[in-house]
């Protein structure tokens, strides 16, 4: 089976700059492969080894495959251009050795793009025309069809064009396909044009008067204004937004016609304003009821304390008889008791010292003996008398009632 051919337009990309072309990409392919010549769902380009594909008589089918770089800016048409479908070899790789002098030179063109901006990324597509056979079971699938086999992504979010009047420099990755991750090596540059700066080469920038390193900038695609650093190389980065426009050849202008504070250069809704004073306002008041929970837990927990009973001072010990004694003669203990030693020192009553028989010789005192006339020996010498003496002693000493004739 030979080689499919097609007229592939190579017009399509834009070749001359015009008025509007700020920024200029350029790419260019340098390599592919597919190891195992491998197609979506489970299909291949070739003859499996396992199978000997006799439909397909003496032909021997192959690979053809053809690269779509696709680049799209805002308010602008997609621009694009194909290749012709490239032979690859059994190993997958593009068969250079097959191509005409006219196919290489086509081959390692290098594609311009002149676009208003640049680009968020670049993408490539790889479609196969040829066989599609299924590489399970060997059964042919499809002939001379058309089958997109893999997606390639060139982000360019983060690339930071080079400025007009610098040193192009082209740039080589390898990327790696979305479906079957096959491998596409290309070199791309993306340059602004003129003097035009900025990371979407639409900038057109002065140095400050205040300072040399901060950049006066203005959009020539929405007239906005920024203020921003320059780069060493030439570029400006750190951008900031002016929605009233620049103040002294300078500063951003606010709109009472001052300088405008850093923090207030970005534009912010009123929705969202609004929604943050409301969410402030929300978390301060339960920040205030916090505190008053707190603090009326304290003062609980402070009340509860004085309002304990104590039994361990003699003053709450005392308070808590009185309390028993008012409550009627029924909840009032006959005998009580207390751990106040003092307390029971004061409520004692004095106890009379142990008696004792004094001797015969004994003298008694003269406080303690009746006044009258003596004893007669006969008294003395008998036992009644004796005893009849003492009793009248000592009923004349006064003594205080005892504690039972108290209770």
């Amino acid at each position: 089976m030979g080689q499919p051919t097609s007229q592939v337009d190579y017009n399509s990309e834009s070749t001359n700059a015009s008025e509007a072309t700020n920024v200029i990409v350029q790419i260019q392919l340098i390599d592919y492969i597919d190891q195992g010549l491998r197609l979506p769902n489970g299909q291949t380009c070739v003859c499996p080894n396992e199978f000997s594909c006799s439909y397909l008589g003496a032909s021997v089918p192959r690979c053809y495959m053809s690269f779509t770089v696709i680049l799209l800016s805002p308010d602008e048409s997609v621009k694009y251009f194909s290749t012709e479908f490239m032979p690859l070899t059994p190993s997958g790789n593009i068969d250079f050795d097959s191509l005409s002098p006219q196919q290489m030179q086509a081959w390692q063109r290098l594609h311009t793009f002149h676009l208003t901006s640049k680009p968020s990324a670049i993408d490539i597509f790889v479609h196969h025309m040829g066989t599609v056979i299924n590489a399970h079971t060997g059964e042919l699938t499809q002939i001379q069809t058309v089958v997109h086999v893999d997606t390639f992504i060139l982000p360019l979010n983060s690339v930071i064009p080079s400025i007009g009047n610098g040193h192009l420099s082209m740039q080589s990755r390898t990327l790696n396909g979305v479906i079957l991750q096959t491998q596409l090596t290309v070199a791309y540059s993306v340059q602004c044009k003129g003097a035009l700066i900025g990371r979407n080469c639409d900038l057109i920038c002065n140095e400050a008067v205040a300072n040399t390193a901060i950049a006066v900038c203005q959009s020539n695609i929405t007239n906005f204004f920024y203020t921003c650093t320059y780069m060493k190389n030439g570029q400006v980065q750190n951008c900031i937004p002016c929605p009233w426009g620049i103040t002294q050849d300078s500063y951003c202008q606010n709109s009472d016609g001052g300088i405008l504070a850093p923090s207030a250069a970005d534009v912010v809704s009123s929705s969202f304003k609004v929604a943050t004073v409301i969410l402030g306002i929300l978390a301060g008041i339960l920040l205030i009821f916090l505190i008053v929970t707190l603090i009326y837990s304290i003062l609980l927990n402070r009340r509860a304390r004085d309002n304990a009973p104590s039994y361990n001072s003699a003053t709450s010990g005392q308070n808590y008889r009185s309390t028993l004694r008012s409550e009627g003669g029924a909840n009032r203990p006959l005998l009580q008791s207390t751990n106040n030693e003092s307390h029971n020192q004061v409520r004692r009553a004095p106890t009379a010292a142990p008696r004792s028989i004094p001797q015969l010789d004994a003298q008694p005192a003269k406080s303690s003996l009746r006044k009258g006339a003596p004893l007669s020996p006969a008294h003395l010498c008998g036992v009644s008398s004796l005893n009849d003496t003492l009793n009248s002693t000592l009923s004349s000493v006064p003594l205080p009632p005892s504690k039972e004739a108290d209770v």
